[in-house]
């Protein structure tokens, strides 16, 4: 275990660990994960990645660590969401992402939906999504999870919107798979509220590791 943590009893691991995944688990239950019936899906190149590589998307930044894969070649034998590819993204001191611009019509209400793990934890990472004026970002959030869908609202505003994810872990990789986009609307996160539950999460940390150093 790192310095950082040096000095807290076991228990206190425990405990941190707990109210983590507690206010991981509520926090996504309020983000909401449900779409609108009678959306009609936008077609979008390569969205989960079964192509078998970053085709239809303009990759950026140090891509070193970055890659599609499968089962057996992803890090820690991650398995996708869905189909045989995920993309996985591990630049290390740095970011790196990949982008798209989607076909729009402007006034109309689009809904993106996407999976999202980060299997290793740790930080310092950073993953921030853009879809056109909408966006939220996680920063150096502290807890592994799995597989879990979220999605973005935005109302177009040009015939083409852009489509972006960036990504920093140093310790570990994130994730990505089954990108799609739908006319209509669903639940969109408040920009900064990720950033702010993931510096909330952090404070729970301190407070624990505070108590136990007392």
């Amino acid at each position: 275990m790192g310095s950082r943590f040096r000095g807290i009893p076991q228990e206190g691991f425990r405990l941190i660990n707990k109210l983590l995944r507690i206010t991981l688990a509520v926090a996504l239950l309020s983000f909401g994960t449900a779409v609108f019936a009678g959306t009609v899906p936008v077609p979008i190149t390569n969205g989960g990645f079964e192509d078998g590589n970053f085709n239809g998307w303009t990759q950026f930044g140090d891509t070193t660590f970055d890659s599609v894969c499968q089962t057996s070649t992803c890090p820690y034998n991650f398995a996708p969401y869905a189909g045989t590819y995920a993309a996985s993204f591990g630049a290390v001191g740095d970011t790196s992402g990949i982008f798209q611009n989607v076909a729009t019509v402007v006034g109309q209400q689009y809904t993106l939906t996407f999976f999202l793990a980060n299997q290793q934890g740790g930080i310092p990472n950073f993953f921030e999504v853009q879809f056109g004026n909408a966006g939220f970002t996680l920063l150096d959030f502290p807890v592994a999870f799995g597989w879990t869908q979220f999605t973005l609202t935005n109302t177009a505003t040009s015939t083409s919107t852009l489509l972006e994810f960036t990504f920093r872990n140093d310790p570990g990789y994130w994730f990505l798979d089954n990108v799609g986009v739908n006319t209509g609307g669903g639940t969109t996160p408040e920009p900064g509220t990720l950033v702010l539950f993931g510096s909330g999460l952090l404070g729970i940390a301190g407070v624990v590791r505070r108590k136990f150093r007392a």
